[in-house]
């Protein structure tokens, strides 16, 4: 059985300190900490708990990105996937010019944010 992730007040305080701390966790080493992070932007991405990070939302994309072309741990770039699938509209800069370097295993899911989670340009 494995062990569930969870966050704490000091995922938040990452979190509310900005895009310098939360890029040190997600560019670091250490993969518990990542995915703890990960799961605590869940918290502050979904508009249901009414946390406002609008000042860092476009920074923050552009980093899950990264960590989805990363040398991360598969699950780490799973959860990367899902935060930008579950509250982003792209588009995808960082994935589509590292199309050629995402594991296979994640392609489909990469695919489906490239092209579909993000708005039609009009004709």
């Amino acid at each position: 059985m494995e062990p569930y992730t969870t966050y704490s007040d000091d995922e938040k305080a990452i979190v509310r300190s900005g895009m310098p701390a939360i890029r040190a966790v997600l560019c670091g080493t250490d993969t518990e900490a990542k995915k703890r992070l990960l799961f605590c932007l869940d918290w502050f991405m979904d508009p249901y708990f009414g946390q406002d990070i609008s000042a860092i939302s476009d920074e923050l994309e552009l980093l899950l990105q990264s960590v989805i072309v990363s040398d991360n741990s598969m699950d780490v770039r799973e959860d990367a996937i899902q935060l930008l699938t579950d509250y982003t509209w792209g588009p995808y800069p960082v994935l589509a010019a590292h199309l050629d370097e995402i594991d296979e295993r994640l392609l489909p899911d990469v695919r489906y944010l490239i092209h579909e989670c993000t708005p039609k340009q009009p004709e």
